[in-house]
């Protein structure tokens, strides 16, 4: 399926792991329910922007990321974090710059800012 293809291509992107997509049933299903490759994406650069070199780092994984009520939940933050753009500094600040790199953490906000 080319959707999920794109959607572990920008995951490994943003962590710098090497998933495939074979396999990943709950990715398949969250495509199945409609899901489009830009809330993924979102999901994925919120949750990196999060978790990204901290213990929750083993998180960033298509099992926890694209489970059905984690996603929706995940989802719902993203949501949420569109709708009150003051509270993107929550996420994207200087000390999120430092641990996740500056560079990294400008494409993950631009990846949430772009879809809004």
């Amino acid at each position: 399926d080319i959707l999920a293809k794109q959607v572990i291509d920008f995951l490994n992107e943003m962590t710098g792991r090497r998933f495939r997509p074979e396999g990943k049933t709950m990715l398949f299903a969250r495509c199945r329910e409609g899901h489009k490759l830009q809330d993924f994406k979102d999901v994925i650069a919120l949750k990196c922007a999060e978790w990204l070199n901290t213990e929750q780092e083993k998180y960033l994984r298509p099992e926890t990321l694209f489970n059905k009520s984690k996603f929706t939940k995940y989802l719902e933050d993203v949501e949420w974090l569109k709708s009150n753009p003051q509270k993107q500094q929550k996420y994207f600040n200087a000390d999120t710059a430092k641990r996740v790199g500056a560079t990294k953490i400008e494409s993950l906000r631009d990846q949430i800012a772009g879809s809004i």
